[in-house]
């Protein structure tokens, strides 16, 4: 089962993602936002009802996910990024080319771009944070995402070169991770171990104050490259209880709010003051047979399962239409997608199969 991704894009020039509903009981739920007036003006402050606490803002460490990202993507920029769409499009890197063998990538980097500690961004930078990502030494729980890259070339200040051992096609969607925000290699020195408090990028907002485990404020970078950020500050704030972050919503003390039941969701989008925020999202769920138990060894048996579970009515009853059934073991919206074919709900075919 397919879950809907959630997410408020717009209101952060680099934008915010949230997850949507999930399948098997691991549920990480919709994002709700009490709309805006009608004719929006820059400036103000949004704050964001999280369920998650923010403790490490060290793009190769973020230590709570997804919530460590969502703040991530507003203070760091990657190379390149995904569009509300999911499309690949430039970041720092105004563009880039791939060798005709597959084995290399030359990046053309954005000129002018700063760091909010006033250093300049440059190639020397992007090479500092693969070397660090792929230092065993910082045991980056995201190390496997950069370890298909065996070279790293800086041919000048703004163009840099990535080498595999072997084409690549996902090159591209992994430097868009989260754990690709490059930081200030200065700040990573000067800070040491109190780094992952006190980061610094090249992204939308910076930070103002930090509080782990409790509540983060950014306010507005001027000298951003893509432009003014619409709010002046955003804080995020660390509320574990579902409750609360619905109260909050309603009682105007917060603007936004994350991991919403989906009954809550399904009253909140009936509600005029309220918005719930849908996109389709990338994460699959779905359950597994265990092949060394022999009943599971026999397709059959496999077979009448799929066609036994009614999946529609648990996507309307269950995820209250914040879902949808799969219909190949990758979602649509991931590279490569593919629709394999699905298994309609038949209880007659799946008697017959075990008969």
């Amino acid at each position: 089962m397919l879950a809907q991704q959630l997410t408020r894009r717009s209101f952060l020039k680099g934008g915010l993602a949230f997850t949507g509903l999930v399948f098997a009981g691991c549920r990480s739920q919709p994002a709700v936002q009490v709309p805006a007036p009608a004719q929006p003006r820059p400036g103000g402050t949004l704050v964001y009802a999280q369920n998650q606490p923010l403790k490490s803002l060290d793009p190769i460490n973020p230590q709570t996910y997804p919530a460590a990202y969502e703040a991530n993507y507003t203070i760091y920029d990657t190379l390149v990024r995904f569009d509300p769409e999911l499309k690949i499009v430039p970041g720092l890197a105004e563009r880039w080319e791939r060798s005709p063998d597959g084995l290399s990538w030359t990046f053309y980097l954005r000129k002018g771009v700063k760091f909010h500690d006033g250093t300049p961004f440059n190639a020397q930078a992007v090479e500092a944070h693969i070397r660090r990502i792929q230092d065993p030494k910082n045991a980056s729980p995201n190390k496997n995402l950069w370890d298909h890259i065996r070279d790293v070339k800086v041919i000048d200040d703004y163009t840099i070169r990535l080498s595999t051992e072997k084409p690549f096609a996902a090159m591209l969607h992994y430097l868009a991770h989260g754990s690709g925000g490059i930081e200030s290699p200065e700040a990573v020195a000067r800070f040491g171990s109190e780094y992952p408090q006190r980061p610094v990028g090249t992204g939308p907002y910076r930070v103002e104050s930090f509080n782990p485990g409790t509540e983060l404020v950014l306010v507005r970078n001027d000298e951003f490259w893509g432009g003014r950020p619409w709010l002046d500050r955003v804080v995020m704030r660390w509320v574990p209880e579902v409750s609360s972050r619905v109260a909050m919503l309603y009682a105007g003390q917060a603007d936004l709010a994350n991991d919403i039941p989906p009954e809550e969701a399904e009253l909140m989008g009936r509600n005029p003051d309220t918005k719930v925020l849908r996109q389709q999202g990338l994460r699959t769920f779905w359950v597994e047979f265990n092949l060394n138990l022999e009943v599971f060894k026999d397709v059959r048996v496999r077979r009448a399962l799929n066609h036994a579970v009614d999946k529609e009515s648990i996507v309307k009853n269950l995820f209250k239409g914040y879902a949808r059934v799969l219909d190949s073991p990758a979602a649509p919206a991931i590279p490569g997608y593919r629709r394999a074919g699905e298994y309609p709900y038949d209880p007659n075919r799946a008697r017959q199969l075990l008969a």
